[in-house]
């Protein structure tokens, strides 16, 4: 007896011992975890833009699949990170208990830089490594594949694409699909040979224990999803060569096709699309960060009718993503090189959740900047002009029209400039007065010619050019090529009139492309004179100067009719950019959350990140406003005419306080050279300049010379140090070496005021601090008098249903910064007799867009109203004002006008509603209520019921519109307008609305093999079982009679309806059920129970019972169960037995746990009642007493960690329960 105790204690003592130390073995699989990222641990992987970073790795054992740790150093940046780490010693050769290595990283000054040791196995055909993690994050463990893996392992291993499975639900409204991949490889001779697969992605078993004795094996998505793994694709462009500001295409291709969801709602197709994000990887730029994102890519799946574009054969395609080089016109190119990334965006549901978060291999980058002859140099037309080209020929022209500057064909973009006499008191000069910059259907206009005073775009086809107020003097128009086009005004000293400055920025794209009077940009002046005629002549520069001008060149390039920009007929033929010009998309980063933005897409790849004071000058988009300021713009051409009170207007609003000078004598040469070297040298500013700046060039130093010579005037000398520092500011904002170098003489440079303040203010940091009574961003213009208002927009009206009409433009000179006007605004809401309804006062600001041009806002109130009119004047300093003017605010929709001798009245158009201010025309519907209508006949001045609709429990709906997906409920007008009306024939189940299917089907379209594998559950709201065939089932249908019954009229379902639950089942085979029986037993004991026998069914879905609910129904009525809510009333068919249940899907599964959980009871108890009376015999006596004693719930607990204790604990528990 004492020999068996001691047996038995041996032999439990061995097995605890074994376990404990197989719980111990590093080399056992659940004791070590797989290392990830293998293929970038590879010696042969070099570091990309993500490296790999060990410093956080969990401590624990290892394996690196089939690979081990390199016993030679790699090389630095080596192994997919900076400092990789490698082992320092020999691969233990012997199967042994833990060893440790030492472990070296590779630093810049050896390969063993710093070091620590590590425990190590050989497990027979692999090793695991007690891996802690590393003290930097640009670290990581080497490891390089095993020169030999496993024995017998088949040739020619292939995955591959095999084909996509699809899930539908019974109501047909949800198709999901799922790709599977395929395991090929060559098989040995032996046929009776079974092959264990096991799947990896990304050197992570996804699937392990497959089992095939065919040559092939299946993988799907959702297996890999299982394991948080994702699709692949594979970049044909590793490398891309741009020119600077052009673009290029990058290829790449999916190793599987993308799959997504397909749902079907009213008919309508819904299906999300793969959107692949384009980035800058490892920059932040000083500009908009977001604006180095390009919008997405979108790849489309394709509908389940549609599965054969899945072909395995035919469904590969290339992918094509455009790159641009975003270019910000600096001289020194900063991203030679850059690293794009791609990355996958998507929702999608279902198997297309494979492709979400996808990381594509890094594209890099390389720009190339070949032809430097643009950098540094410009086109000026300054005064009365002095021309400069590109490539800086100076040269006159004093001719009289309309010629065109710059040209560059080959974008579609030109400048045309309009001469006139430069000031009445001198008959020769010819000054620049207009200024027209076109992009494609885009034009800017500045006109100052004649006394007109307009600055706006006549044509906004193409909404390319993009104008900035830098302040009232200076506009900057940016071309989508990056081309700059600066436009100052400038003031003839003492003699009051404004003139253009002109100069033209190119960028590379006008490289070898550009004309007119501005030349050829190619580094080269000797073409610079080639004329604008068919045989392109070119006349020689060397024989033409101040006094000798290439008039001939000059007037080749003169305007005709049928191309003047000036002319508003000429912009209906302008030819689009569209046609030259990629449009580029941006996505612009939200500057409150620093994450989310907007797409922003405009036509050119220029990104101004160099010029930002001043505020953008916009076309207007409105279509209406458009023609109204056109109509504005010629009604003010047409009362604006040269005359002498214009003149002397002009001059008093231009410092009038300046006493008036008659003009010297004409200067001879060295006179006016005296007289300009002497104030340009004492221009601190310019002494500044000509320091710092290699590329100011002396041009202005001999424009100044000739004005003085041709007026004697010294105040000449102003307008061209001016001229000189404008030029020198822009040089500067692109030179990013001279800010880089020379960081204080950039902010100096950049803080110059405009004309010094005119001695009327102080200058800081580019600012002015006018003086009293005097305003502009040069404190030039006086405040004796209030601006000279010509009339104002829309002569005094403004129709809010085509314009928001929140402010009212005034027309006039001059509307300058700083300049403080106030707008006394008086709002008179009138009724529709024209009486007043309330009066109210208040003022606003002034608001300036141009010089000729200023706003007041207009404020509302929201009551009930018909027209409001407004009375206003403006005043600068609040005791000289303006005359009133008038203006009304109405909607021509409903309302018409008549000015009888002053009158104004308003009066209401037949055929309309007026509804909280607001016209609309009969028949109209309330946006947001579509059961409102304008019904004049029922009342023009509030809503009406819309008669088509029904309005049900605070929700609207359209005649014909039924209750979800239950055909029984209808919207009915005719009957009903706010209850659900019935179909007539139906027979409603409960007053819960229609009963909804839970079945699904699964098809495949796969070619030539199936899965072999058994299939992953699909988790779903409502649990789903794969139930044997019901035992009710006879091989022959069955057939009973129904008895008669007598069914209420259904109620209507309520308001809200719960969305039905998909149950989707994927069988690997498809089964034909055996015709099944059905039988339900009625609610209550009283009524009659109804048996209900399906017809023979064949059908590619699972067997399944349906669980219809029963109606109860007033006395003398019969249940009847039902699962379609609509009967025909002859041959009553009963249900279909594909019509699944709540109680099926419930109970079934409920009472199989139950069956089987029995027959383990009863097999427990047999077997430990055989135990018991085993036991029994070997110690004589009955242990029952004993055992009662201990037996608790806590030995229940107890069996389930210790295999001893469980059996001896169950032997308890029998005896007691025998007892």
């Amino acid at each position: 007896m004492p020999d068996r105790i001691i047996h038995l204690f041996l032999r439990y003592t061995v097995i605890a011992f074994a376990l404990a130390g197989a719980q111990e073995d590093p080399c056992s699989t659940d004791n070590y975890l797989t290392l990830g990222d293998i293929a970038k641990r590879s010696p042969n992987y070099y570091q990309d833009a993500v490296p790999l970073c060990d410093r956080y790795l969990p401590e624990g054992w290892y394996r690196a699949g089939f690979h081990e740790i390199p016993t030679t150093a790699p090389g630095l940046l080596a192994c997919g990170t900076t400092y990789p780490y490698w082992m320092d010693g020999q691969l233990p050769a012997i199967i042994e208990s833990p060893i440790s290595v030492k472990m070296c990283r590779v630093g810049f000054a050896s390969n063993c830089e710093t070091s620590h040791h590590i425990q190590m196995v050989n497990c027979g055909n692999f090793f695991v490594y007690e891996l802690s993690p590393l003290p930097i994050c640009s670290s990581a463990y080497c490891f390089k594949p095993s020169a030999s893996c496993v024995a017998d392992v088949p040739k020619n291993i292939k995955v591959r694409y095999h084909g996509v499975s699809w899930t539908t639900n019974a109501d047909n409204t949800v198709h999901d699909p799922d790709v599977n991949l395929e395991c090929d490889f060559e098989r040995f001779l032996n046929v009776n040979m079974y092959y264990d697969v096991t799947w990896y992605v990304d050197n992570t078993e996804v699937l392990t224990g497959q089992t095939v004795q065919s040559n092939v094996a299946l993988l799907s998505a959702t297996q890999m999803l299982a394991k948080d793994k994702k699709a692949n694709s594979m970049v044909l462009t590793s490398t891309l060569h741009i020119p600077r500001g052009g673009n290029g295409e990058v290829e790449f291709e999916f190793t599987i096709p993308f799959i997504s969801r397909q749902n079907i709602y009213r008919g309508q197709n819904f299906q999300q699309s793969l959107y692949i994000n384009t980035a800058v990887h490892g920059k932040s730029g000083s500009c908009d960060d977001g604006n180095k994102n390009l919008c997405e890519t979108e790849v489309e799946a394709y509908y389940r009718h549609e599965f054969i574009n899945y072909d395995p054969s035919t469904w590969s395609s290339v992918h094509k993503v455009k790159i641009y080089n975003r270019d910000d016109g600096s001289f020194t190119l900063i991203d030679k090189h850059i690293t794009l990334r791609f990355e996958t965006i998507t929702a999608t549901l279902g198997g297309g959740k494979i492709f979400d978060g996808l990381t594509l291999t890094d594209v890099q980058v390389f720009i190339e900047d070949t032809n430097p002859s643009w950098k540094g140099v410009s086109c000026e037309s300054h005064t009365d002009p002095h021309m400069k080209t590109f490539d800086g020929k100076d040269y006159e022209c004093h001719m009289e029209g309309t010629f065109i500057l710059y040209r560059n064909e080959h974008f579609e973009q030109e400048v045309q400039q309009k001469h006139h006499r430069c000031h009445r008191r001198y008959s020769y000069p010819r000054c620049s007065c207009a200024v027209a910059v076109r992009s494609g259907k885009d034009v800017f206009i500045v006109d100052i010619c004649n006394y007109n005073a307009i600055i706006n775009f006549p044509s906004c086809g193409d909404k390319v050019l993009k104008v900035i107020k830098v302040n009232d003097r200076n506009y900057k128009v940016f071309l989508p090529t990056g081309t700059l086009v600066d436009i100052k005004f400038v003031s003839w000293p003492d003699h009051h009139s404004l003139q253009l400055n002109v100069d033209i920025f190119p960028s590379p794209s006008d490289v070898g492309n550009s004309s007119g009077l501005c030349g050829i940009l190619d580094g080269d002046y000797r073409n610079d004179f080639t004329r604008n005629d068919p045989g392109k002549t070119v006349d020689n520069p060397d024989l033409f100067d101040y006094y000798n001008p290439p008039n001939d060149f000059s007037d080749s390039w003169r305007v005709n009719g049928n191309v003047d920009l000036f002319d508003h007929t000429v912009n209906l033929n302008l030819n689009s950019i569209s046609t030259v010009l990629d449009r580029v998309c941006l996505c612009k980063r939200n500057t409150q959350n620093g994450i989310s933005g907007e797409i922003e897409c405009n036509y050119g790849t220029y990104n101004n990140c160099k010029f930002r004071v001043g505020k953008q000058y916009h076309c207007i988009l409105n279509p209406e406003g458009q023609l109204r300021r056109k109509r504005d713009l010629r009604h003010m051409k047409s009362i604006i005419s040269e005359s002498t009170s214009g003149y002397e207007n002009e001059h008093k609003r231009l410092g009038n306080r300046q006493k008036r000078e008659i003009a010297p004598n004409v200067k001879t040469y060295v006179e006016a050279e005296q007289i300009c070297t002497s104030a340009f040298q004492n221009s601190q500013s310019y002494s500044t300049c000509q320091s710092y700046v290699s590329d100011l060039s002396n041009t202005s130093l001999m424009n100044c010379i000739s004005d003085v010579m041709m007026t004697g005037d010294h105040n000449f000398t102003k307008i061209h140090i001016q001229a000189a520092l404008d030029q020198c500011f822009v040089l500067v904002a692109l030179n990013t070496t001279l800010q880089q170098t020379e960081p204080d003489v950039t902010y100096i440079i950049k803080s110059f005021c405009q004309n010094n303040c005119s001695g009327h203010g102080v200058c800081n940091s580019g600012n002015c601090t006018c003086e009293q009574n005097f305003a502009g961003s040069d404190c030039s213009f006086d405040l004796v008098e209030p601006p000279s208002i010509t009339h104002i927009s829309g002569f005094g009206f403004c129709d809010k249903s085509k314009e928001t009409c929140n402010e009212i433009t005034l027309y006039g000179k001059y509307f300058v910064e700083k300049m403080n006007s106030i707008c006394y605004m008086t709002r008179t809401t009138l009724q529709r007799d024209g009486t007043p309804l309330s009066t109210a006062e208040y003022h606003s600001y002034l608001e300036e867009r141009t010089l000729f041009e200023g706003y007041c806002p207009l404020e509302y109130i929201s009551d009930d109203h018909w027209v409001t009119e407004f009375t206003f004047n403006i005043s600068n300093d609040g005791s000289r004002y303006t005359e009133n003017f008038k203006v009304y605010t109405y909607q021509s929709l409903c309302q018409e006008y008549q000015n009888i001798s002053g009158n104004m009245t308003f009066s209401f158009k037949e055929g309309h509603c007026y509804i909280n201010n607001t016209c609309y025309a009969d028949g109209s519907t309330n946006k947001e209520n579509a059961c409102d209508v304008c019904n004049t006949t029922s009342t023009k001045y509030q809503w009406s019921f819309n008669p088509d609709h029904c309005y049900i429990d605070g929700i609207c709906y359209s005649s014909g519109d039924r209750y979800g997906l239950n055909p029984c409920y209808v919207c009915v007008p005719t009957i009903s307008t706010t209850t659900w009306s019935t179909v007539a024939g139906c027979i409603g189940t409960t007053t819960d609305g229609p009963v909804t299917e839970r079945t699904a089907t699964t098809e495949s379209t796969m070619s030539s093999i199936e899965p072999t594998t058994t299939m992953p559950s699909t988790a779903t709201p409502e649990p789903t079982t794969t139930a044997p065939e019901p035992t009710t089932s006879t091989p022959e249908p069955t057939t009973s009679t129904l008895t008669t019954t007598t069914t209420s009229n259904p109620e209507p379902p309520p308001t809200t309806t719960p969305e039905p639950t998909t149950t989707t089942i994927e069988p690997t085979t498809r089964t034909t059920p055996r015709s099944t029986t059905t039988t339900t037993k009625p609610t209550k004991a009283p009524e009659p129970t109804t048996t209900i026998t399906p017809e023979p069914t064949s059908s590619t879905t699972l067997p399944t019972t349906t669980n219809p609910k029963t109606t109860t129904t007033e006395s003398n009525t019969n249940t009847e169960p039902v699962t379609s809510c609509c009967l025909s009333t002859s041959n009553t068919k009963p249900p279909d037995t594909s019509d699944s249940s709540l109680v099926y899907i419930v109970i079934v599964p409920v009472l199989a746990i139950i069956f089987i959980l029995i027959i383990i009871i009863v097999t427990i108890k047999i077997y430990m009642y055989k135990k018991f009376h085993r036991k029994k015999e070997l110690y004589g006596r009955d242990l029952s007493e004993d055992y009662r004693r201990d037996f608790t719930a806590e030995s229940w607990k107890t069996c389930f960690d210790n295999q001893t204790t469980f059996e001896l604990n169950m032997s308890r528990a029998e005896m007691n329960t025998t007892k």
